[in-house]
């Protein structure tokens, strides 16, 4: 099951399907002057709303240069990250010279609108071709909970103009998986994954005794980081339920 147009409605049920039945698209009813529903605590690059960015739907952000961008309550966004469901970011990097990462906060304390801690954050390390996850506390102190590294895995690196998707979530007992797939597969089956990372394969804290992050402190903010000469393209944003393998 590959390759679902923008009216398929979501994955198959066979798959996991998308939290609520809401449109797998967050971007198609997204309008330039509603770009306050993201805090940003700083945007240096051009942050672009484009007909062009779109994957399984017609419309996307476009990043330029550096941008730190997230979502904060009070924003217009009805729903948050929560435990026990996936946050898929669908994405192509068309340029990171240059660039040691991408981040992707999520899971981090919704009412902390001043710093990015404590979190999550999927990490995309291009020097040293690695996928992460890293929890940061409240006082931004920063743990590896599941990395490609740990899990033994190679996998051919990110590839720019490629489409991926990239997943996080939160275990309802403590701690994070984490996913990456070609933006076609059925994500967020970990048969179907490039590279599948699960925080119990690692031998430090899996942030889940942090504050704002465990598994009892309630929806998290989602967001994303780029740096200088990046452009990113963000596709889609989806919160999909938990997959049933066969």
């Amino acid at each position: 099951m590959r390759g679902y147009p923008a009216g398929a409605g979501g994955l198959s049920a066979s798959a996991g399907g998308l939290v609520d039945g809401v449109d797998r698209s967050f971007f198609d009813n997204f309008e330039e002057d509603r770009m306050a529903a993201y805090y940003e605590r700083s945007t240096l690059g051009e942050t672009t709303l484009v007909d062009d960015a779109g994957y399984h739907t017609a419309r996307g952000l476009r990043l330029e240069g550096y941008n730190f961008l997230w979502t904060v309550p009070g924003s217009g966004f009805e729903r948050y990250p929560d435990t026990d469901e996936w946050i898929i970011y669908v994405m192509t990097i068309d340029n990171w010279e240059n660039v040691s990462q991408i981040w992707f906060p999520v899971f981090g304390d919704p009412s902390n609108e001043g710093d990015r801690d404590p979190s999550y954050e999927i990490q995309i390390i291009n020097n040293d071709e690695t996928f992460r996850i890293q929890s940061r506390d409240n006082s931004d102190n920063k743990e590896d909970v599941a990395t490609d590294a740990e899990s033994d895995q190679t996998y051919d690196w990110f590839s720019t103009g490629v489409t991926y998707a990239v997943g996080i979530y939160r275990k309802p007992s403590g701690g994070v998986l984490g996913g990456l797939w070609d933006a076609n597969a059925d994500y967020p089956l970990e048969s179907e994954a490039i590279a599948y990372i699960d925080s119990a394969d690692h031998p430090y804290d899996d942030g889940s005794s942090i504050d704002g992050i465990g598994p009892d402190d309630g929806p998290g903010r989602w967001g994303y980081r780029t740096g200088d000469n990046v452009t990113l393209r963000v596709h889609e944003v989806e919160r999909v339920e938990p997959p049933e393998e066969n």
